[in-house]
């Protein structure tokens, strides 16, 4: 039986791929500080450890290690809690996955690498500038994952991910404050805009580079399949949500699109931005009520 290892197993992406590599009869190993009591299943099985530490008692039968978990920024923290929990604990599962049998690793990385960016339209090639400590520590993670040969290592750079208990992408804010009749504030809103991902769609990538040879490193920018003009977006989440929001035009940085074409040559199959905005706005709808 073949046998992953995923980092942040309790999480909201780390959630819906346990559940997914379960249903394709992986043997799954969870490492999270909680467990996720909602799996009964056979062959989950949890590791409660902590990354940040540098004592990680992992199977040595770990055929492949997808590196979900990560502190997100929020109010309060600072770059030391970046560099511990992304930075450090990168080196240290790196460093206890030497003595298992671990063919390849796959890091959720993110968008926020890439700092001001300047251009746009952006890709894997794109330039980096200035990225703030969250980014910086993303950054620094892939860069400890890739400056070794020992086992081979697929980055994914994500943009906001949409799904069932998704809570921190723009789009979901967007649509709670329509929900809540709350003034929505733009930039740029004529502007593209295709910076998300649907977590099964994620998921489904995944699994597909899991049933390939991953022989060197390789790094893919994901996002949606089209873009859409952001305002036609708010409209349409205001449509749905039959909401009373004003919308405001601010000023603020420029906006970009991601190019995909790298990752949908490798069999990434995503969705629409409208979509997938669909659908988010479907399940915000039914928790609200």
């Amino acid at each position: 039986m073949r046998t992953a290892l995923i980092t942040g197993s309790s999480g909201f992406i780390g959630c819906y791929l346990t559940q997914r590599l379960l249903d394709e009869h992986y043997r799954v190993y969870g490492l999270a500080r909680k467990n996720n009591r909602k799996l009964k299943d056979s062959d989950y099985h949890w590791i409660n450890a902590d990354l940040s530490s540098n004592k990680l008692d992992i199977p040595e039968e770990i055929d492949c290690c997808i590196h979900t978990a990560a502190l997100s920024p929020a109010i309060g923290l600072m770059a030391y809690d970046f560099a511990c929990n992304n930075i450090i604990a990168t080196h240290n599962l790196l460093k206890a996955l030497e003595t298992t049998n671990c063919k390849y690793i796959i890091f959720l990385s993110g968008v926020s690498v890439y700092g001001d960016v300047m251009e746009p339209i952006i890709d894997e090639k794109t330039l980096i500038c200035n990225p703030n400590s969250y980014g910086l520590s993303k950054l620094l993670a892939e860069n400890v994952l890739k400056d070794q040969d020992a086992v081979p290592v697929c980055i994914l750079r994500l943009p906001g991910v949409l799904g069932k208990g998704s809570r921190t992408p723009w789009l979901v804010q967007q649509i709670h404050k329509a929900i809540q009749n709350e003034t929505i504030r733009l930039y740029n809103p004529d502007a593209l805009f295709n910076n998300a991902v649907w977590v099964d769609d994620l998921c489904d990538f995944i699994i597909t580079l899991m049933g390939r040879p991953l022989d060197d490193h390789q790094l893919f920018l994901l996002g949606a399949k089209e873009g859409q003009i952001i305002s036609s977006l708010i409209n349409q989440i205001r449509t749905h949500t039959g909401s009373k929001s004003r919308v405001e035009k601010i000023p603020g940085k420029s906006s970009f699109t991601l190019n995909i074409s790298k990752a949908t040559g490798a069999k990434y199959l995503p969705q629409t931005i409208k979509r997938m905005l669909s659908l988010q706005i479907d399940h915000e709808l039914s928790v609200e009520k």
